[in-house]
């Protein structure tokens, strides 16, 4: 293809971006969710949660497509409308594990910054200089890369799981392409398979039916899906490919609206651009919020109220919450990056099955320090010709494979953008869009300063996106001051004496479900938020004094230079002392003399 070609598909995704509709429709889905759900009984269910993944490059585009369901565990279908040029082979299911690695990521955090020893030279580490370690990996996946070959110098990321993983038999979808003539023939085939289609509904989707679109049925196994509580299950991820404009679902309505509200999260994933919708109003979040000590665990219950907010302030606006690049995980990290094989899972397979060439895949040729190849080159002249021109040829292969490991990788970093939307559903758009942007912002990061643990917030535009939600807590120095000139307000990780080992970040997870509570943000929130239109009413909690030096008068002979001496006679007087209690106490009074007196 053409470069000019290239353009004109990359131009043309873009404008057709159109990716979500809202729904109001009972017992069929609701608010956030792009689609329909037909059920097998007549009980009221929805769709409380949406999480939406598109990757795109060179005018591909791959989408996933992740629900949360409430309702009865009865047989359930959801209908999609997806472009026309979407096969069976290009329809996997994503297991959610790496949905909720992206959302990890990305969510809300608290970081706690702890005062250095004010008497001990040099800047202050930072939690997230720390390693962290991976999890969610599998038992089959090594927390560590195993070691460099003591033969050849290869790296260790030949080993890195460079395979995407779907589910295979334990799958919960059952998927069906179709093209029905009408809506009549499409009830008609729900009705024999025993779903309940609403009629509304049905009607609304086969209205948003076009010569460019076709419909996709998951049927669902409900033994097959996560369970999350006793009413609620989790869906894998669908995910689809297409080269054409996704299709724009506006319209499709149903009859009977669910007031509560619907949730949904928009992760884009591109190799040097952000994504924000072109038909609503953007926002950020608020970032850099100063907390009390102890927030811990309830930091999603406070983001949720500043969320909520947020949104009384500006309805129905799109709230980014995570910009940032994907080898990157934010300060602190809650988890890892994300892997290699969690971007391809997510559509890197696709993207280097169709639009890299084999030139590229085959990477530059790795090549060897002077150093190196005299060592390889000294090793080889000690064995005999034949196993030498073996090693030799191993060597260059892995070189090769090395050369090729590197390309994929480098291939496979994009800006990853999140954006969160809530709403009742008839007061969610009836039709989202997505464009790139050229802008990159920055916030959230930082280490704060003076007394107080001040950080600047806002959002400033940069040159490359790092912006992250984060609240963030600080505790002041409490020992002693044995210096005599003590620095302080010198921010870092947590001190030694607490915990040695690295400790999980608390982050802002499941939202959609943990509530709110504005009792919260009023007794713990310590910064203003303009955005919301806060003044916090908790003073910050004023650091007890440090505790000054223990020093004892010069006139004692135990002057700091004199602890060794001080300790020998203190050693000599308490034997003293003992001894002569000992003796006291073996003296006794003969009955004879007792009597005598």
């Amino acid at each position: 293809m053409s470069e000019a070609c290239r353009s004109r598909c990359r131009h043309s995704v873009l404008r057709g971006l159109v990716v979500l509709a809202a729904l109001a429709i009972w017992p069929t889905s609701v608010g956030a969710f792009p689609g329909v759900v037909v059920s097998s009984t007549k009980t009221p269910l929805s769709i409380p949660t949406t999480e939406l993944i598109l990757m795109q490059h060179e005018g591909v585009s791959i989408v996933t497509l992740a629900f949360q369901y409430r309702g009865p565990f009865k047989p359930f279908a959801l209908l999609l409308l997806v472009p026309r040029d979407v096969e069976q082979r290009r329809l996997k299911t994503v297991k959610h594990e790496f949905i909720a690695r992206l959302e990890q990521v990305t969510a809300p955090r608290l970081v706690e910054f702890w005062e250095k020893d004010p008497c001990t030279p040099g800047p202050p580490e930072q939690a997230w200089e720390e390693r962290v370690p991976v999890t969610n990996r599998g038992f089959l996946t090594p927390a560590v890369m195993p070691p460099r070959d003591a033969h050849y110098p290869v790296s260790n990321e030949l080993s890195i799981p460079s395979e995407p993983v779907f589910k295979g038999s334990e799958d919960e979808f059952s998927y069906r392409l179709l093209r029905p003539k009408s809506s009549g023939e499409l009830s008609s085939w729900l009705e024999k398979r025993g779903y309940l289609p609403e009629p509304e509904s049905i009607a609304g989707l086969w209205a948003a039916l076009d010569a460019d679109t076709q419909l996709l049925v998951a049927e669902v196994s409900v033994d097959h899906a996560e369970l999350i509580d006793a009413e609620q299950l989790q869906l894998g991820g669908i995910r689809y490919w297409s080269r054409r404009p996704l299709p724009p679902l506006a319209g499709v309505r149903g009859g009977v609206a669910d007031r509560s509200p619907q949730d949904l999260f928009v992760y884009t994933l591109h190799r040097d651009q952000r994504y924000q919708l072109t038909n609503q109003e953007n926002v950020f979040a608020p970032t850099n919020l100063r907390v009390t000590v102890g927030l811990g665990a309830k930091v999603g219950l406070l983001y949720n109220t500043v969320f909520e907010r947020l949104l009384i302030q500006r309805k129905q606006a799109a709230v980014t919450e995570y910009v940032g690049p994907s080898d990157e995980c934010g300060e602190p990290c809650a988890n890892a990056p994300l892997e290699l094989r969690e971007l391809l899972t997510l559509g890197g397979d696709v993207l280097e099955a169709h639009t890299v060439s084999a030139q590229e895949q085959g990477g530059a040729l790795v090549t060897l320090s002077e150093a190196e190849q005299r060592q390889l080159t000294a090793q080889w002249a000690e064995l005999p010709a034949q196993e030498a021109l073996a090693r030799k040829r191993k060597h260059h292969e892995l070189q090769k494979q090395l050369g090729a490991r590197r390309a994929l990788v480098s291939r496979h970093r994009y800006i990853v953008t999140r954006m969160h939307l809530r709403a009742p559903s008839e007061e969610m758009p009836r039709e989202l869009t997505l464009s790139a942007v050229d802008e990159h912002p920055s916030g959230g990061y930082g280490v704060p300063r003076g007394p107080n643990a001040e950080l600047g917030g806002g959002v400033q535009r940069v040159l490359a996106s790092r912006y992250q939600v984060r609240f963030h807590a600080a505790h002041p120095w409490q020992g002693a001051l044995p210096c005599e000139k003590p620095e302080r307000w010198r921010w870092g990780k947590r001190w030694k004496s607490h915990d040695q080992h690295w400790r999980g970040v608390d982050v802002a997870r499941d939202l959609a479900r943990v509530g709110q509570d504005r009792r919260l943000l009023e007794s713990v929130l310590l910064s203003s938020v303009p955005e919301i239109d806060f003044e916090p009413r908790v003073a910050p909690a004023q650091a007890p004094p440090p505790k000054p030096a223990i020093e004892a008068p010069e006139a004692s002979g135990c002057s700091l230079g004199l602890r060794r001496r001080c300790a020998s006679d203190g050693f000599w007087l308490l034997c003293a002392g003992l001894l002569g209690r000992w003796r006291r106490g073996s003296v006794r009074v003969h009955p004879r003399a007792k009597s005598r007196g």
